[in-house]
């Protein structure tokens, strides 16, 4: 029982309990006491320590997830979470049971789990991930836990306790993203009467069904993309309209027909439509067929004899005749009886077999032998399956005169009708004529032409009148002797403004009678309703512009009851009386049509302004008018005049300003004329200042100056438009870089009553150039000729002139040298190489080269002289290179070719003769065929010439000329000589490879005949070929464009499996060959074509890992090109010729071995070992490091690759264009590190004091140098050292794999304990090296402090030196 007090005694005999009665998870407790003898009192607090006891049990709360088709959702507190009070979250676990079926709950959005803390959900760790797939939910299951109770509550239910796995489900929102799909589309097989009274098809979903998966069928929509030819589409749900689009729900509910047009006797029908959701998808270009028949009898009067046994009924059936047809057939008494005078077939129904036509039935004639008058009655077709009735359905039958009389005609006394569409309701006379004795009914219904009808349940908008069906509800019948009723039909009006519009009324299946043929149908026109007319009117009456803005817009409205229809309406322009402006000079006059669309009620057009045909003149205000006229679909309302005020008095004020806003002149021609422009009215003088403001350019020094004062006034008499701010230059001897000045107007004047402005461009930007003082260094001449020498010993000089042009205050330093072109230096001539110095002033040197005799009677040689760039950047070179013809006298032998040689493609060498009339094919190599050539055409007839002559055409010696492709307008280009060799290919062959032309391109050979002493003789050209437009062996995308396609490069470590090529890096570099191309590849930067494609061997040095080396050249062991001559990998020929050495040479068909000819694609291969990369190739190492609690660390290889595409180009500055592109390959080397983690390198097993050493990270620092981290734990009571007084030993770091490499260790950290303490150390090596791969070994000294030693430093316990490996 609770106690309010208690005595020592309680106390000590443990009577006295605290019990914790409360529900809340407060973990303090108190109450306040009074101890008291009796005398003296005390007051105390008395504090209670409440320990955590889990006796609650988790209470779950859990909602639905919305999740988005495909999407990613995080669970949040909101949707599910658990509560207990004395649990922390992160100890609250959720348990998946059952996982999701279509999608996956993530942590992290990254990783899947089968369970989760509360504290997860708490920090967005947990999300559900959709699969994508077309479902509408999804759920999981799980149980919760605190890690003491496995049962649990489900809020809101917190009495019973449950263990059961929850649910919780997922809605999946679609997302509509599939295109809609046709599932049935079986078309019409037949036609039947609607409720509507038409013959139509109702389109039911097992003729026609459309689904997608993710759209409910109201929203699967179809649109009529090309309507029936011979009906249309109506939606029962709304009356007769034509539609054009409806849905799979309609399809569904039955609601949407297919109707022929009444009188339309066609058998069949289609119509196109698309299908689209409500995500916009669309299925496009599907059809719907119809098909049907029609069945008729084949005459509609049969004339029989009583006598005649039976009467044979023929029925027809045309149309589709794919399906069995069926129509019931049955008789009618008339005055003859049945079975008395006549008996129907027991048969019922006509049955037409698939592909019948004709169908019979007989009626059994009976005789009476009784005499009576005529007698007649009818035969009557009805209900048919699977096709539709058609005129004529009923036939009678009896004498011929009988039939006539008994034919009571009805009839519509007129063929048209005019109509009102207030008029109400139309009452249209139908009479009947002939036998009126009997009864007679007919169906009056209508029909739609340009008029839509509607029927009257449902009357819709945009009707203008209710339909009468073809059906029981539009009899009209005839009482006996009656002979005249009406046909009401009930005329809607409505607000709509309608043009004319026309519905036929129609009279049908007369019974008792038959139709005359005036009138049975009648056109009724419903005349337009001119009330319900949209208006046209101007929307100002007055409309103020300024002559100088051009133009003015003005605004046509259109109101009324209905603008439902489109409108047009014409505006035209006129002057006003008097007359003030005029068209042509103050404005273009304008005549046009204003369309307006349904619903638009106002459109805006532009009247054009004209400022005075440029020659401006204050005029006043002047007016003119535009009015409406012809309105369609639309009458003029007010205003349909407005006035258009045209103002001058700013425009044409006179204004000046700069024409330009910059100018640019050069100092030798003394000044500089900015164009001052003057516009406005110019019949009044004006003047202007226009001053000078200095920049970089200086007065007095550049340019004389123009104050700002009246002494730069520029005067503009009455008339002139422009006038010339002239600014003096001042011209010296010293060239100087671009200099800038200002010229400003000001201070504007005029003779005007109104005065002058001037304009936004109000200053001008003068810019100085001094091209003329530039200095250029230049070849005097570009050509040359000398003799050579007639004697041996003898030498001839000739000497080039450099000249100097321009500044000549400066000194420059340029080098002049020789290069071999068929003149061989050492043999032809003296090489030189040599500097030139213009000193201060010089402007002319000379250089002088001296010619060899080489007895050698040959043809005339040629080398060519170069100058390089000013060393000192002062002076340009320009003319850099000089041809010297070495002439030799009389040189020629008496030898020539019996005809000219012929330019042909390598494809023909065969064949030259067939295809004499083909040019030659761009991207293949073309030869010249000389009259001693074999394969030439008329060798039959030269060869025996040649023979004669003694002429060995396998010393001929050729040339190649060639021009740029012929341009798009025609125009050609100079044929201009090919002299340019490059490594691979020579310019001396009797083939010219297809590098040096182009599709376009035209080519020229010579051939100089040489006979069987070697004396060479005369030289004959070619006639000029052009290379084929239309014809190559692999062309560009788009034809007549050149430029850099796409390229792959890989790079591959081989590894041991590759036996061929084992632990080397492959380099692999793939592009498209188009005809022309010359694919060059390098590590290093290209530049400079003309000297890298040539055989000099600077490219040896400079390109070491490249395809510009022949493999007799490369530095490495593999290159990426090779001693074969033909791809392995290629059976056979591609072309003809295409690996004869013969013809092409040894070294191009190295190169070319690398083209796929047939796929049009280069593939380069060669292989490498790291060395060769990082020393030849300008590779570079990079280390990434070691991420952090991973065991692999990453060293990466970089290698720079340079890819130029190299067209020859005849105009082209050093004969090559090019377009060039550039990559970095990467390779990354992983390397485990996991001992290096997880147990460290230990010491020695024999060392007395144990330990581990723990590497932590390497890495090459900016210098270059190894920088090691590493950690050590003393497996001792102790410490490692660097150095003890004790000891002359010191810690230490060795590589025997780099004896030369010393390094500098350090203790970065230590734990301050004895007891093992983890300490960090550093060692950088004291210098850089490229390679640092080797084993090393770390010696640290050990100090081993005793446990009942009580000193803060040790004296001498220190042990021998710890290794580590």
């Amino acid at each position: 029982m609770p106690i309010s007090s208690f005595t020592q005694l309680q106390l000590a005999g443990n009577k006295v309990y605290y019990i914790h009665t409360a529900d809340d998870e407060v973990k303090m407790d108190s109450f306040e006491f009074e101890v008291t003898d009796g005398y003296n009192p005390v007051f105390r607090t008395f504090r209670i320590s409440i320990s955590d006891v889990d006796n609650k049990k988790p209470v779950v709360t859990i909602h639905s997830l919305v999740v988005i088709e495909g999407e990613n959702k995080l669970i949040t507190p909101f949707e599910l979470t658990v509560e207990d009070r004395d649990t922390v979250d992160r100890l609250l676990k959720f348990t998946i049971t059952q996982i999701p079926v279509h999608g996956r709950l993530l942590f992290n959005n990254t990783q899947s789990v089968t369970s989760f803390t509360k504290q997860d959900l708490n920090e967005n760790m947990i999300s559900y991930k959709h699969d994508g797939t077309e479902s509408a939910g999804d759920s999981f299951s799980f149980t919760v836990t605190d890690g003491t109770h496995t049962d649990f509550y489900i809020f809101p239910d917190t009495v019973f306790e449950t263990r059961k796995p929850q649910v919780m489900k997922i809605t999946v929102l679609p997302v509509d993203n599939g295109v809609p799909q046709i599932v049935v589309n079986k078309g019409a097989p037949t036609l039947r009467v609607l409720e509507t009274g038409h013959l139509g098809f109702v389109i039911t979903s097992k003729t026609l069904k459309a689904e997608d998966r993710d759209s409910i069928q109201d929203s699967v929509t179809f649109r009529i993309t090309v309507g029936p030819e011979h009906g249309y589409l109506i939606n029962l749900g709304k009356g007769n309209a034509t539609i054009t689009t409806f849905t799979q729900a309609e399809i569904d509910d039955m609601n949407i027909c297919y109707v022929l047009r009444d009188g339309d006797n066609a058998t069949n029908d289609i119509f196109s439509f698309s299908i689209e959701d409500s995500g916009g998808n669309k299925l496009k270009n599907q059809q719907f067929r119809l098909n049907w028949a029609w069945i008729s009898l084949e005459k509609e009067n049969y004339v029989v004899d009583e006598d005649v046994k039976f009467l044979e009924v023929v029925l027809k059936r045309r149309g589709y005749l794919g399906e069995t047809s069926f129509v019931s057939i049955g008789t009618k008494d008339g005055t003859a009886e049945k079975d008395k005078d006549f008996r129907g077939k027991s048969q019922k129904q006509v049955q037409f077999n698939p592909g019948q036509t004709t169908a019979i039935w007989k009626v059994r004639i009976l005789s009476d032998s009784e005499y009576e008058v005529s007698e007649t009655f009818q035969i009557v077709l009805s209900e048919p399956v699977m096709a539709a009735l058609e005129f004529p359905e009923i036939c009678y039958c009896g004498d011929s005169w009988i039939l006539m009389m008994v034919k009571s005609t009805v009839f519509i006394p007129s063929a048209t009708y005019n109509i009102e569409e207030d008029i109400g309701e139309l009452l249209i006379p139908v009479h009947r004529s002939g036998d009126v004795s009997q009864e007679l009914m007919v169906i009056c219904y209508t029909q739609q032409v340009s008029a839509t009808g509607t029927i009257p349940t449902t009357v819709l908008s945009y009707s203008d009148y209710i339909s009468r069906p073809e059906d029981h509800h539009s009899i009209l019948r005839f009482d006996k002797g009656e002979m005249e009723k009406t046909c009401r039909v009930v005329i809607i009006d409505d607000s709509l403004y309608e043009e004319e519009e026309s519905f036929n009324v129609t009279l049908s299946m007369p019974m008792g009678g038959r139709l005359g043929s005036e009138f049975p149908t009648a056109r009724i026109t419903i005349i337009a309703d001119m009330e319900d007319a949209p208006i046209f009117y101007f929307g100002n009456t007055d409309y103020h512009v300024d002559e100088s803005d051009g133009f003015v817009e003005v605004q046509v409205w259109r109101t009324g009851t209905d603008l439902s229809k489109g409108g047009t309406v014409t505006v035209r322009s006129r002057k006003t009386d008097p007359v003030s402006a005029e068209a042509g000079v103050d404005y273009v006059g304008i005549s046009r049509n204003l369309d307006f669309a349904p619903g638009v009620t106002m459109q805006t057009f532009r009247v054009t302004i004209l400022d005075d045909l440029g020659q401006p003149a204050l005029e006043g205000p002047e007016k003119f008018e535009l009015v409406l006229r012809m309105p369609m679909n639309g009458i003029l309302g007010e205003p349909s005049k407005a006035t258009i005020l045209i103002n001058d008095s700013v425009s044409d004020l006179p204004k000046v300003q700069f024409h330009d806003a910059v100018y640019v002149g050069s100092e030798n021609s003394g000044q500089i004329s900015a164009i001052v422009y003057r516009s406005g009215d110019i019949s009044y003088k004006s003047t202007v200042r226009c001053y000078s403001r200095q920049g970089t350019a200086q007065v007095m020094m550049d340019f004389n100056e123009r104050p700002n004062t009246d002494a730069s006034i520029i005067t503009f008499l009455p008339g002139e438009i422009e006038k010339p701010c002239v600014l003096v230059l001042v011209d010296d001897t010293e060239h100087e870089e671009e200099e800038e000045l200002r010229l400003v107007l000001g201070s504007p004047k005029s003779d005007s009553p109104f005065g002058a402005s001037i304009g936004g461009q109000n200053e001008t930007l003068i810019k100085i150039k001094d091209d003329a003082d530039k200095a250029i260094i230049r070849f005097g001449e570009t050509k040359f000729s000398v003799n050579e020498p007639k004697e041996s010993g003898q030498v001839s000089v000739v000497k080039i002139p450099v000249l100097r042009n321009g500044d000549t205050s400066k000194v420059s330093v340029v080098r002049v040298h020789t290069k071999d072109g068929s003149a061989t230096s050492g043999e032809d001539y003296h090489p030189i190489s040599e500097e030139i110095v213009f000193k201060e002033g010089d402007t002319e040197h000379f250089v002088e080269v001296e010619i060899l005799y080489d007895s050698v009677r040959e043809m005339r040689e040629a080398f060519t002289v170069h100058l390089k760039p000013d060393e000192n950047m002062v002076a340009e070179t320009k003319m850099n290179k000089a041809i010297i013809y070495i002439e030799e006298m009389n040189s020629m032998a008496d030898v020539t070719f019996p005809s000219v040689p012929k330019v042909v493609s390598l494809l023909h060498y065969d064949d030259i003769d067939r295809n004499r009339d083909s040019l030659p094919v761009a991207g293949y190599p073309v030869i010249c065929v000389t009259a001693c050539n074999p394969k030439y055409p008329d060798y039959d007839k030269t060869g025996s010439i040649c023979v004669s002559e003694n002429i060995n055409n396998t010393l001929t010696r050729y040339r190649w000329l060639v021009s740029a492709p012929t341009g798009p307008d025609g125009v050609t280009s100079p044929m201009r000589e090919v002299d340019f060799d490059t490594f691979f290919t020579s310019s001396k062959l009797i083939t010219l490879d297809s590098v040096y032309f182009q599709a376009g391109s035209r080519v020229q050979c010579a051939a100089r005949g040489v006979n069987v002493n070697g004396d060479e003789g005369l030289e004959l050209s070619s006639p000029v070929v052009s290379v084929s437009m239309d014809e190559g062996m692999c062309q560009p995308r788009v034809a007549g464009a050149v430029g850099a396609e796409p390229f792959s490069a890989k790079l591959r470590y081989t590894g041991t499996e590759d036996t061929d090529h084992p632990n080397l890096i492959k380099l692999t570099v793939t592009m498209p060959h188009i005809d022309g191309m010359l694919p060059v590849v390098s590590t290093r930067p290209l530049s400079n074509f003309e000297l890298t494609l040539s055989p000099d061997g600077t490219r040896v040095g400079n390109h070491r890992c490249s395809n510009l080396l022949d493999y007799a050249e490369v530095k490495t062991r593999y290159s990426f090109l090779t001693e074969a001559t033909k791809n392995p990998e290629v059976i056979g020929e591609t072309a003809p010729y295409q690996y004869s050495t013969s013809l092409r040479g040894s070294s191009t068909l190295r190169f070319y071995r690398n083209l796929n000819l047939e796929a049009c694609l280069w593939e380069f291969t060669s292989y490498y070992d790291m060395s060769e990369l990082l020393s030849d190739c300008g590779g570079t190492i990079g280390t990434d490091g070691q991420v952090l609690n991973l065991v692999q660390s990453y060293v990466t290889l970089r290698v720079p690759l340079h890819v130029s595409y190299v067209f020859h180009s005849p105009v082209g500055a050093g004969g090559w264009q090019h377009f060039d592109l550039q990559s970095e390959l990467r390779l990354t080397f992983v390397y485990d590190t996991a001992i290096l983690w997880r147990d460290g390198i230990g010491s020695p097993p024999e060392a007395e004091l144990q330990g581990a050493l723990y590497p932590t990270s390497m890495r090459i620092n900016g210098q270059g140098r190894l920088v090691v981290n590493f950690r050590t734990e003393a497996r001792f009571r102790g410490l490692f050292v660097f150095a003890h007084p004790a000891s002359p030993l010191t810690s230490m770091v060795m590589c025997p794999d780099h004896p030369g490499l010393t390094f500098n260790l350090s203790l970065v950290r230590s734990e301050p304990t004895y007891n093992q303490p983890i300490q960090q150390w550093t060692f950088v090596s004291d210098f850089a090296v490229r390679d640092y791969s080797g084993t090393y070994t770390g010696e640290v000294g050990p100090v081993y402090i005793p446990s009942q030693s009580g000193v803060h430093h040790p004296s001498c316990l220190q042990s021998q030196r710890a290794s580590y490996l």
